[in-house]
């Protein structure tokens, strides 16, 4: 028992280093989208090797926390409300998800299909580009997860 304690324990520790790593790049990304150029070349460089590195630590995430499924302690990770600001749609839409079902996860969003993440946005009023943009993170969330599962240490993201 005392090793499942400490493994629980280091999965935490990992889990919480990742959510700072995540928090750091949330931040990061604000700035990116709000005091850069959107359209500037470097800055869309820079915003997709920065959500690259957020697909990255939330697959980390879920693969950690799903070698723990039946603990509590792990159950805020990844943060879903988090990751659908990071992945940039607004906070009106993200509200009205979060309310609509509370037991929305990631997890659940990356088992429905492209069609049903389209359904579930426009009902509450979101543009096809926030649609678009939720699709292709999920897609590149599930890669790399599967990548990560794997060993591979290659990520290639769809743009």
């Amino acid at each position: 028992m005392q090793e499942s304690d400490s493994e629980l324990e280091k999965a935490l520790v990992e889990l919480k280093t990742l959510q700072s790593m995540i928090d750091n790049i949330e931040q990061h990304l604000k700035g990116l989208r709000t005091q850069c150029a959107p359209n500037d070349e470097f800055t869309q460089k820079e915003i997709r090797v920065t959500e690259g590195k957020l697909v990255l630590y939330v697959s980390k995430q879920i693969i950690i926390k799903n070698k723990f499924t039946t603990e509590d302690n792990v159950h805020d990770f990844p943060n879903t409300q988090q990751w659908l600001a990071c992945v940039g749609l607004p906070q009106t839409t993200i509200k009205a998800l979060m309310q609509e079902d509370e037991n929305l996860t990631i997890y659940s969003l990356l088992e429905l299909s492209e069609s049903d993440i389209n359904t579930l946005l426009h009902k509450y009023k979101a543009t096809s580009e926030d649609a678009r943009r939720l699709n292709l993170a999920l897609c590149n969330l599930k890669i790399a997860t599967e990548r990560e599962l794997q060993g591979g240490k290659q990520h290639f993201w769809r743009q």
